[in-house]
């Protein structure tokens, strides 16, 4: 196209894809219902990755995945251990979000005053929030939980 011919109305520009098959988007899970989007901090050491990535929460998870516990993601074909800091109706993804895997754990370990206390310890000291987390919230002892679990029910 001439650049004169960008400013006519009508004028069509090709798309260097045409004449291929178009796939029609994969049904995943059914979503919950209610806010179907988890922002998840995923465990990783790498600096330019410390921030919260939306997930889709399977319909299956929705009780589970709450704030603050752990869950299992896939991460650039791997899959990664993260926290879920909080549900939302919409994502501002721009993209068909991958489901969550996994809940690893339903008891909530990463709290609000926890989250507030990582992340300025980490802005302070020029680290990541996935670094501090693995020395601020220990790492999962099924055992402990069965015995919080059982002492919150009772």
């Amino acid at each position: 196209m001439v650049p004169d011919e960008a400013a006519r109305p009508g004028a069509v520009q090709l798309s260097l894809l045409q004449g291929f098959p178009v796939r029609a988007p994969q049904a995943g899970p059914p979503l919950a219902g209610r806010l179907p989007v988890a922002r998840v901090l995923v465990e990783t050491p790498l600096p330019h990755l410390d921030r919260p990535f939306d997930y889709s929460v399977p319909a299956e998870l929705d009780e589970a995945a709450q704030a603050g516990v752990r869950v299992k993601v896939r991460f650039n074909g791997q899959e990664l251990s993260g926290f879920i800091i909080e549900r939302t109706a919409e994502s501002d993804a721009g993209h068909t979000l991958v489901p969550l895997q996994k809940v690893i754990s339903p008891v909530a370990v990463l709290t609000p005053p926890v989250r507030d206390l990582v992340s300025a310890v980490a802005a302070r000291y020029a680290g990541t929030v996935s670094d501090v987390l693995r020395v601020a919230v220990p790492p999962r002892v099924a055992r402990l939980e069965k015995e919080f679990l059982a002492a919150a029910a009772a």
